[in-house]
């Protein structure tokens, strides 16, 4: 059974994001994913250029990351161990598509490679430990659907097998504007 207890959570869906059960950001209901991104960017202070590179996907889990571990003071030893483990459903699809629109059509042809740069779902957990500077155990895995139940029991089974004393578990998805995430930090 997993000994790590759940210390912060943080929620983003349908353009707004809630702490700990409770709401503290929001943008009008007709606001654009990709503006409330940005909106949710300015509200905590961000400065980092590359979010502006990002593709939703990874725009959606820097922020979620963010919102979440500037509410956690982590030692220089507890970044070097903190495991990232990340759960999505739709892997980078809504990047795909975008970018198979610049190439179906002969007429219009024009292959972008800014838009394929983040096609790969793992690459939001490499932006954030980069950011972050965190070396621990990291993955992303694809799941059917978010279920809360289903993610913790995965997590509890790899972070007792690389003996985590605190951790990032998250659930992340993004495809045809409809966006969600979920991330809990959980210490001992």
């Amino acid at each position: 059974m997993m000994n790590l207890k759940p210390i912060l959570t943080v929620e983003i869906s349908q353009n707004q994001m809630i702490v700990d059960g409770g709401k503290v950001f929001s943008a009008p209901a007709d606001t654009n994913p990709t503006d409330f991104f940005k909106l949710l960017y300015g509200n905590l202070n961000l400065s980092y250029l590359k979010f502006f590179k990002m593709d939703l996907l990874s725009k959606l889990g820097f922020l979620s990351a963010e919102a979440l571990l500037q509410k956690v003071t982590l030692t220089e030893q507890q970044k070097e161990t903190l495991g990232m483990l990340i759960f999505n459903t739709s892997s980078s699809l809504e990047t795909d598509v975008n970018f198979q629109q610049t190439i179906q059509n002969n007429n219009e042809f024009f292959p972008s490679p800014s838009i394929f740069v983040y096609t790969l779902p793992n690459i939001v957990i490499g932006e954030i430990a980069i950011k972050h500077k965190l070396y621990g155990e990291n993955r992303l895995m694809i799941v059917e659907d978010f279920c809360l139940d289903k993610i913790m029991d995965e997590a509890s089974s790899i972070i007792e097998a690389n003996n985590l004393k605190h951790c990032v578990v998250g659930y992340l998805d993004f495809y045809q504007d409809n966006y969600k995430s979920h991330f809990i930090y959980l210490s001992e």
